[in-house]
């Protein structure tokens, strides 16, 4: 007789329940946008916009897109956990975002392209040798990598602490805003590998080992560069990489994502009936889910007719830069009229904003390849947690500065001489 637990993970594994937990999901996210978005948040230009022919094509969308995740068969189970992730994440997001708020459709289109390449067997990158750190050095190694990497942020905050961050309101902008008056550029760049890469896998590596001491470390040092430079994200993906802990499966972990994020937002939607506090939804569903998809919408709808190529980045000594913000405060004073404002695109749009449709292709396949290379590399799936942090870094950033700055480039590295495997191992 099955016990409890082998009964939760045949359910979490079963295809027939993912698609029906995909469906809920944008049923859900639908009610989600009309009942809470758009009455909540119409001074930040998140509208209900009904159109027939938008729904219906919406409807196509999602029809191709679960055709993609649910009846392509995948070149592995890892990208299938990461193409539901995806759609998850953005997919549905952009969708749902094109029916009812008036937004573009080729963000749609582009998450469907970039869930078909993950899909489908294209792109794939084959088996290779490489040298190896010895497994009992690597947890030491990557300990004294990120005290390294800590020592600036030490040095330079010290012990101003913004413990009112925590409340997750406008403190948080607040405490930022006041932590950039102290910020250098050796941190500005070291943020990114140590918060989304080195922590996290040490954090894992902690969890994997059974090393209550480096767990504690890792968390802490999490909690302290929040504290000194509040972003909302360093504390999510404290908890996102514990959870994919859990299970040492992929298709697991895909049915863990789906039954997941209906619960959590059918929570917090719960949590605001009860008690009128509206944060906790709208940092899960407006903040995570709308907010990325409707940048995107309006990088595509602000730089149609004007692409940069890269004018503002490593392109300058080639093209002449027409404006005098950089793009994320460009698009945050035409949004809110403010110059304060940053207001990052992810890959599509960044793409798009550079080079027009041909910009959003490449990046595009440029991110696939990224996330090829770390499944040719055949990691533990209990280090699945980072891969998804790199997929957030990817759907919030420019291509370019995710690749070199914001750690993608940091952790394909480790992954190659730490992680890498020859069989897809298990726990």
């Amino acid at each position: 007789m099955k016990s409890l637990k082998d009964k939760l993970l045949q359910l979490l594994s079963n295809r027939t329940a993912h698609i029906i937990l995909f469906f809920a999901y944008y049923v859900l996210m639908v009610v989600e946008y009309g009942h809470f978005v758009c009455p909540h948040f119409p001074h930040l230009h998140f509208q209900w916009i009904y159109s027939a022919a938008t729904v219906i094509w919406g409807a196509l969308l999602l029809v191709a897109l679960a055709l993609c995740i649910f009846w392509l068969k995948p070149s592995s189970s890892f990208a299938y956990a990461l193409s539901i992730f995806a759609a998850v994440l953005f997919g549905v997001p952009a969708i749902v975002f094109f029916q009812f708020g008036g937004g573009s459709v080729f963000p749609c289109l582009y998450a469907l392209l970039f869930t078909f390449l993950i899909s489908s067997h294209w792109l794939q990158i084959p088996s290779f040798k490489s040298p190896i750190v010895p497994q009992r050095l690597q947890m030491p190694a990557l300990l004294v990598l990120a005290l390294l990497a800590l020592l600036p942020f030490i040095l330079t905050y010290g012990t101003n602490l913004h413990f009112n961050a925590f409340s997750m309101g406008t403190e948080v902008y607040d405490a930022r805003e006041a932590a950039q008056l102290h910020t250098t550029a050796l941190t500005a760049y070291l943020f990114g590998p140590l918060v989304k890469v080195l922590l996290p896998l040490l954090l894992v590596y902690g969890v994997w080992r059974r090393n209550g001491w480096v767990i504690a470390f890792a968390t802490v040092a999490m909690l302290y560069i929040f504290l000194v430079n509040p972003h909302k994200a360093v504390v999510l993906s404290l908890f996102l990489v514990l959870a994919f802990c859990l299970f040492d499966d992929y298709e697991v972990k895909a049915g863990f994502v789906l039954f997941g994020v209906v619960l959590m937002v059918a929570a917090g939607a719960l949590f605001t009936l009860t008690t009128g506090n509206i944060l906790p939804e709208s940092i899960m569903v407006r903040r995570m889910f709308f907010t990325p998809a409707q940048l995107s919408s309006v990088y595509f709808a602000y730089f149609e007719h004007n692409h940069l190529y890269l004018s503002h980045s490593i392109l300058s000594h080639f093209f002449v830069y027409p404006y005098e913000l950089d793009p994320p405060h460009l698009i945050g004073y035409y949004m809110y009229g403010r110059t304060n404002v940053s207001c990052n695109t992810g890959f599509i749009g960044d793409g798009f904003m550079n080079f027009g449709h041909w910009g959003a292709v490449a990046f595009t396949i440029g991110t696939v390849a990224v996330f090829r290379f770390f499944e040719c590399l055949k990691m533990r799936p209990i280090f699945f947690g980072v891969v998804v942090l790199t997929l957030f870094t990817f759907l919030n950033g420019a291509f370019l500065t995710s690749l070199l700055t914001h750690g993608v480039l940091c952790f394909m590295l480790i992954a190659l001489f730490f992680l890498k495997t020859d069989n897809d191992l298990k726990e």
